[in-house]
């Protein structure tokens, strides 16, 4: 509905459009995940099947996730949140 704030309309089918982060980062990143699926679904997944279906999908929804808190992340007014939310903390 028009007036529901539950979901945000700005996070599209693909939040990755129109980020832009250095390529040895986006390797870091890759890397990091590919260690992920290697160690943690690949190990139990391929005694199962050896088609890529699954482990490509889970692939994918992490660089889903991962791009659609960087979009979030940018949208942060550090200062503002520093002086309103930690500093009358300290």
């Amino acid at each position: 509905s028009k007036g529901c704030n539950r979901h945000d309309p700005e996070i599209s089918a693909e939040p990755w459009t129109g980020l832009h982060i250095h390529k040895q980062l986006d390797q870091a990143i890759e890397d990091f995940y590919n260690t992920i699926l290697e160690q943690f679904v690949n190990t139990w997944y391929s005694k199962i099947t050896q088609q890529p279906f699954f482990v490509d999908e889970l692939r994918h929804q992490l660089r889903y996730a991962s791009a659609s808190l960087l979009k979030r992340a940018v949208k942060i007014n550090y200062a503002r949140f520093i002086c309103s939310r930690l500093v009358p903390c300290a």
